[in-house]
């Protein structure tokens, strides 16, 4: 008996030992970027993986990136909710994309690295609490920390550098490409009501704490938009509603796949050009260097 309890604890040992030392490569790697927010600004960026290219190029201008890849509009208003309870926050450019309310996105979150910014308050209940955050910090349990590590120990070994550029891609394999990505985000027929319901929080949220909200719609290239057609969510229409401005910067860089990752990211390139035509349009009120952008 005693041998048979000393295997249980020296297999739990073990098996702690192993969760906490994938839990610091995770939360190096996944965790911890996400967790950065600098709360001296007045004015955030929220949004998906779109906002990744603008990196910090608006930072001098009052702007701070609070965007990360696969932000939902729940870990969106968890954001909200921490800059108004931690900062002097006074203005949120918010992305209305067409694939925002669709649940792809939904089901494609950051609810467990956004649990960082949620309270007790956010749930429930406690047992609901303690579920969220048992999978946050056990790795073993958590499917999407496992494919964190995966991709991390694959990155060790694998170049990426040799990636060809969108402007290269043949025309026949952008098509492709746009179609599989418009298949994904687009799949679906309904809007994601939990998306929604998070969209009007923070909508409800900014009015009663006085913070401007501007929507905008990122540039995709001239494939994506064509294979999209008409499909979309309406997270726009949203804003529309309650009478708030929204920036549609879609066809914005149609014409230049130089400043395209993707069919719909920017690169570097296109990201430092896009921040100045935010920059004018959305801060400054300028017409800019591109005159294209539609506000409704």
């Amino acid at each position: 008996m005693k041998q048979f309890i000393y295997n249980i604890l020296w297999f739990g040992f073990c098996l702690i030992l192993i969760n906490m030392i994938l839990f610091s490569i995770t939360y190096a790697v996944y965790l911890r970027p996400y967790e950065n927010v600098d709360l001296t600004y007045r004015t955030y960026l929220l949004s998906d993986s779109h906002g990744l290219a603008l990196a910090d190029l608006m930072e001098n201008d009052g702007i701070f990136n609070f965007s990360a890849g696969s932000d939902s509009y729940v870990d969106m208003l968890r954001k909200l909710k921490y800059l108004i309870n931690h900062s002097h926050v006074k203005k949120i450019i918010l992305t209305v994309d067409d694939h925002q309310l669709s649940p792809y996105r939904n089901l494609s979150n950051n609810l467990d690295r956004s649990l960082f910014f949620a309270s007790r308050q956010d749930f429930s209940n406690i047992f609901e609490f303690f579920k969220c955050n048992l999978k946050r910090y056990c790795v073993l349990l958590n499917p999407k920390s496992r494919d964190i590590l995966d991709s991390w120990f694959e990155s060790l070994f694998t170049d990426r550098k040799n990636v060809r550029k969108w402007k290269d891609v043949p025309e026949n394999e952008k098509d492709r490409r746009s179609l599989a990505r418009v298949n994904v985000q687009f799949r679906y027929k309904k809007q994601a009501d939990l998306l929604l319901t998070s969209l009007n929080q923070i909508i409800a949220l900014c009015r009663m704490h006085d913070i401007e909200i501007v929507g905008i719609k990122y540039p995709l290239s001239k494939n994506f938009i064509r294979v999209k057609g008409d499909r979309r969510f309406f997270a726009d229409d949203v804003l529309n509603y309650y009478d708030l401005k929204v920036y549609d910067f879609e066809e914005l860089f149609k014409e230049r796949d130089d400043y395209f990752l993707n069919t719909d990211h920017l690169n570097s390139e296109g990201g430092r050009a896009f921040a100045e035509v935010l920059l004018n349009h959305v801060i400054r009120h300028e017409e800019g260097i591109y005159g294209q952008a539609l506000l409704f």
